[in-house]
């Protein structure tokens, strides 16, 4: 369990070692993880086995690269027709050429991978939790 970053492996490892100290943990502590644990670990760990999607600019391809950046390519003057219809502000950044023309527009706005972003954000909250938990209750807080 040292040489890995594969998360559906470092959770099975943590379930079965919390499993078997379970009762010997303080009991005025919720010890027991949320139902849906297991499958947001393996929801990540599916997208990103190895774990470098997120950790390196440039993991696989430009392709894969792209869909997760927050800064989607889009169309200015589409974004521009949506705003004025919707009445939302259009957060974004455009580049321009030596001529003030715009050559390239990205949006700010868009979340990527929403699904993954999610299974991560709440996965990441769960553990700060957990060891917050442990350090508190085993360590005072230590």
């Amino acid at each position: 369990m040292d040489n890995t970053h594969d998360i559906v492996a470092l959770y099975g490892y943590f379930e079965k070692h919390l499993h078997s100290v379970y009762g010997k943990l303080p009991d005025k502590t919720n010890w027991n993880l949320p139902e849906n644990t297991k499958s947001l670990i393996n929801l990540i760990g599916g997208t990103d086995p190895k774990s470098t999607y997120f950790r390196y600019p440039k993991a696989t391809t430009t392709v894969n690269d792209a869909k997760k950046s927050k800064m989607q390519e889009m169309d200015i003057l589409e974004a521009i027709q949506k705003s004025k219809e919707s009445g939302e502000l259009i957060k974004s950044m455009v580049v321009l050429d030596s001529e003030d023309n715009i050559t390239q527009s990205y949006d700010f706005n868009s979340e990527a991978i929403p699904e993954l972003q999610s299974a991560l954000s709440e996965v990441s909250d769960l553990f700060y939790g957990v060891h917050g938990a442990f350090r508190m209750e085993l360590t005072a807080g230590f």
